[in-house]
Formats: C-alpha cells, sequence, structure tokens
C-alpha cells in the first residue's frame, strides 16, 4: 500500500499542477507557524482542488460547502477561484470560532450559516464525537460505525437547527450554483430531498455516500445516489473510495460522487 506520506506527497503535487503553481499552502511538511490560515488539514484541501481540478469548471461563481467542517474544501475552492461566493454550512458550534475567523480573513467572498440542512425546517439532535471536533452527525452513530470505527463512544447530543436548502433560494446572490459539496456524515439523501430546485440550478457537485450510515434505507445508497444525480441531469465524472473498514481493507464504507453536466 501506498505510505501515507507518499500518498499526501501525490495529492500536493496533483493540486499544485491543478494550480499552475507551487501550492504552498498545500505543502504537506511545511510548518503550520511560519504561515496565517494554513488549511486545518492539507492532504484532505489537496484532495479537494484535485477532485475539483476533476470537474473541469471554467470558473464558479457561487459555492455551497455543506458540512463545512474546517473549511478545507472552502479554502481549496478560493484557491481555484478565488472571487467566488462561498456559503459555509456548519451546525457544529465547537467549529464556529475558528469558522468565523476563516470567513473574516475571506470577507466579502465566504459566509458562515451556523445551520444543517436536511429535507425541511426542524429542530434535531446533533449527534457529537466527544473525542474529536470534526465528528457529528443528525443520524447518530450506528452499531456498524462505531464497530468500524473501534470505537464504544455513543457520542453527546445538541439541539441543531435545520432548513431546507430550496428555502434558502430567495437570499443567494446569484440564480445559479456553481459547485456542491455535501459531506453530512450520513444525511446526504435529506438533503438532496430538500434541495431539489437548487439542484436544478447546479452545475456540479461533490457528495460524500456513506454505506454504513442509515441502516433503515434498504437498497444500495450508491446506486440510489447515482440515480438522484442523474435524474437531476448531473452525470457521474468519478466514483472516488474515500473510507474502507479496517479488518477488510479491500471493503469500500464510503464514496466520494464527483458529477456536473454536460453543459
Amino acid at each position: 500500500m501506498q505510505s501515507t506520506f507518499l500518498k499526501k506527497l501525490s495529492y500536493y503535487l496533483a493540486a499544485a499542477k491543478a494550480l499552475g503553481s507551487l501550492n504552498i499552502k498545500g505543502i504537506p511538511a511545511l510548518p503550520k507557524s511560519l504561515f496565517r490560515n494554513l488549511p486545518y488539514n492539507r492532504e484532505h484541501y489537496n484532495q479537494f482542488i484535485y477532485w475539483m481540478d476533476k470537474l473541469q469548471l471554467s470558473q464558479a461563481n457561487f459555492i455551497l460547502d455543506i458540512g463545512a467542517n474546517h473549511a478545507d474544501f472552502s479554502e481549496a475552492a478560493t484557491a481555484i477561484f478565488p472571487a467566488a461566493t462561498v456559503w459555509l454550512f456548519e451546525p457544529l458550534s465547537k467549529l464556529h470560532p475558528e469558522l468565523h475567523s476563516r470567513v473574516a480573513t475571506h470577507a466579502p467572498y465566504w459566509t458562515l450559516q451556523p445551520v444543517a440542512l436536511g429535507a425541511s425546517a426542524s429542530t434535531m439532535n446533533l449527534h457529537v464525537d466527544p473525542l474529536r471536533d470534526d465528528i457529528a452527525s443528525l443520524v447518530g452513530f450506528s452499531d456498524d460505525y462505531k464497530r468500524h470505527t473501534q470505537s464504544d463512544d455513543s457520542g453527546t447530543g445538541a439541539s441543531c437547527q435545520v432548513l431546507a436548502l430550496d428555502d434558502l433560494i430567495s437570499q443567494f446572490p446569484s440564480p445559479f450554483i456553481d459547485l456542491i459539496k455535501i459531506d453530512v456524515e450520513g444525511f446526504e439523501f435529506e438533503v438532496l430531498q430538500g434541495a431539489q430546485k437548487a439542484l436544478a440550478q447546479t452545475k456540479a457537485v461533490i457528495v460524500e455516500v456513506s454505506l454504513m450510515r442509515q441502516a433503515q434505507r434498504e437498497g444500495d445508497k450508491l446506486v440510489q445516489m447515482l440515480t438522484v444525480l442523474e435524474q437531476a441531469g448531473l452525470h457521474p465524472v468519478d466514483i472516488l473510495p474515500s473510507w474502507f473498514s479496517a479488518t477488510k481493507p479491500w471493503l469500500p464504507l464510503e464514496f466520494n460522487i464527483l458529477a456536473r453536466r454536460n453543459s
């Protein structure tokens, strides 16, 4: 298997090629103390740049980062499209101080929306992993998930405001969305259920599909997500396994789908 460093290096080189620059912010071993506002996870940052390059978008004016986490995707999107307006959706309150700081750095292009997205407006319980600041889910931590992550902690709960993306269309700064990234730990189908109008106005999508999170959803979730995207006129560019079983490294547990319109 490819070593961790070689994997990081390969993503850095791919991102540098996509940007046509040295990609200083993405250098794997660069001490964070030397520069302000480096990406939180440079491997993810470089990976996102590489994925966006695969989508071959000539330009982007409006981008949505749904499940922004530490904003590595938003940092990557701005590296490629520096004049794009980026909305970051992140309900996890302990990430908000960092996100507010990053939003201020990228003003006036970035806006933080401190809410979750779903099928309709509601208040839900956000299950939070107390051991990590970047893991939270509206569907909770299933037995499969805890087994594969070797975690016995069921997490803590926090009240979370949920909105439907379609209810926000009137606030959009543009009639079209160039790119939506969705990483919401198993809630991706609900997000898209509440974004049917928005999806019809979207050029490209990057969506993470968890195969373990929603036991109540019958059938192959990867196939179902591809069907949802195809019905919206978004066709797959690539399907990338992103997480594997610790005991069965050949078994993908999550996929990232890159999809876009043909025109």
